[in-house]
């Protein structure tokens, strides 16, 4: 499946940093960069520190030794360590910032980020919405606030550590994306097939994962949406019940009643009546 593209993507390297003391100090960053078939060899780095999310698998080099990384990963890099990424057989996407500064070394080392090792369970787009956000505070600012960029920088190297500290695996980018449709349109007739499709899988995969990640069916997870919006709406006395279960999907008012039902232990009607509805 391919990366999605960012929307006026951006590459920038500053020659004039706008975030620039001893505390922070941002050289340049990009979002969603593809690359020519090409291998980056940098025996001495740059000589600040990188932070580069992969969005799928190329080949790292690691003291003299090249190895092919599978799928989406974050490195980070130090100032002393050298570079060596990319792939010469196909095209890559990599989203990444340069940075140095008092403030990084101390975040690098709080938060227990590992440095010069893939980082897996790591979602790309982190990077993506990291860079898009300290882009519009300078953009935007004539004196953009460093202190903002550095909670910008924060955030990312806190999630970064987490996912090299997590057991739990991350949520896989197809079955976030099906989660948020669900969101998006509980209300709507929802199919096994047509989330499976969007998910690029087989139903009975897309059941055991989503279970997996959410510990509830994708269709029982829409009924859960659509029945606390109901509860939700309930409480409007201008509503009727009737109006309420097609408001949220149902048009089989008996078959709503039972449902909400079981989930809340009470009718509809009962539950409007209840001074805590």
């Amino acid at each position: 499946m391919g990366r999605r593209a960012v929307p006026d993507a951006i590459r920038i390297f500053y020659e004039d940093p706008p975030v620039a003391s001893r505390e922070l100090r941002i050289n340049g960053f990009a979002a969603g960069e593809w690359m020519a078939p090409s291998l980056v060899d940098r025996p001495r780095g740059t000589g600040d520190w990188l932070l580069m999310a992969f969005h799928q698998g190329v080949d790292v080099g690691f003291e003299g030794d090249v190895v092919r990384v599978g799928g989406a990963f974050l490195m980070v890099w130090s100032p002393r360590q050298g570079h060596y990424y990319g792939r010469g057989d196909q095209r890559w996407c990599h989203s990444w910032i340069h940075c140095d500064g008092a403030l990084v070394e101390r975040l690098v080392a709080t938060e227990q980020v590992p440095t010069g090792v893939p980082i897996h369970g790591f979602d790309p787009a982190d990077v993506d919405r990291c860079v898009v956000s300290m882009h519009d505070e300078i953009q935007r600012r004539g004196d953009p606030d460093a202190t903002i960029v550095g909670n910008l920088l924060h955030n990312l190297l806190r999630a970064a550590a987490r996912s090299a500290s997590s057991a739990r695996p991350c949520v896989p980018p197809g079955l976030l994306a099906v989660r948020r449709h669900i969101e998006a349109n509980f209300t709507q007739r929802l199919t096994l097939a047509g989330l499976s499709a969007r998910a690029g899988c087989s139903a009975q995969h897309l059941c055991a994962q989503f279970k997996r990640h959410f510990a509830v069916s994708p269709i029982d997870f829409a009924i859960r949406l659509r029945l606390h919006r109901a509860r939700v709406l309930l409480s409007d006395r201008n509503r009727r019940v009737a109006e309420v279960a097609a408001l949220v999907g149902y048009d089989d008012v008996p078959h709503f009643s039972r449902l909400f039902h079981k989930r809340y232990g009470a009718s509809p009607g009962a539950t409007r009546r209840s001074p805590r509805a």
